[in-house]
């Protein structure tokens, strides 16, 4: 069984200090030939990812540290049926704070939802999260996966959400078609594609 694995940072703009920094410098450059991804770009990606993967038999899971439900429609699709679970992640009174804690807590949730099952049954986990972009993340991310003998892939969606380039990533890690570059509406040039 393969499990595909969404974190906050997927669903929408990743709200964490350094993409907020890391969008600002990028926006900074004003070059017509890099075209950051629009919102609306990177939601359609996720749509299309979270259909691709359910269609596949891939069992998609959503981890968020927000309680409630995840709007996963586009116009008239909703491919919040597919998902297989969707773990909330809720701070506890006390509770120490701060990207890396948050990120430590919803692998701690997912290494949960992996034991309730036979992880012998899991054959590969690609865990999509703005929490892995660190050294720090990608350690404690072996540790709770890895160790528990998964074949993980640790992808970081970037700060605008599921671009193109994560996307593409993540279709080769879970052995889907990778999908087309898409043209952008540049100023510059209406063939030049996006490449994030």
């Amino acid at each position: 069984m393969r499990l595909l694995v969404i974190g906050p940072a997927a669903l929408a703009p990743d709200a964490s200090g350094d993409a907020a920094r890391e969008r600002a410098l990028f926006a900074q450059l004003d070059d017509d030939a890099f075209a950051a991804p629009s919102q609306a770009a990177c939601r359609e990606n996720l749509i299309e990812l979270v259909a691709r993967a359910a269609s596949a038999g891939i069992r998609v899971v959503i981890v968020t540290d927000q309680a409630g439900p995840v709007d996963l429609r586009l116009d008239n699709i909703d491919v919040g049926p597919l998902v297989t679970a969707h773990l909330e992640v809720v701070r506890p009174r006390n509770a120490r704070v701060g990207e890396f804690w948050n990120f430590r807590r919803r692998l701690l949730a997912l290494r949960g939802y992996i034991a309730e099952r036979d992880n012998r049954i899991v054959s590969r986990v690609v865990f999509v999260d703005s929490g892995v972009k660190d050294e720090a993340g990608r350690n404690l991310s072996s540790k709770f996966l890895v160790n528990l003998g998964l074949d993980a892939e640790l992808v970081d969606p970037g700060p605008w959400g599921l671009a193109l380039g994560s996307y593409a990533q993540i279709c080769a890690a879970l052995e889907l078609d990778v999908p087309s570059p898409r043209p952008t509406t540049s100023r510059a040039s209406n063939n030049d594609e996006e490449l994030f």
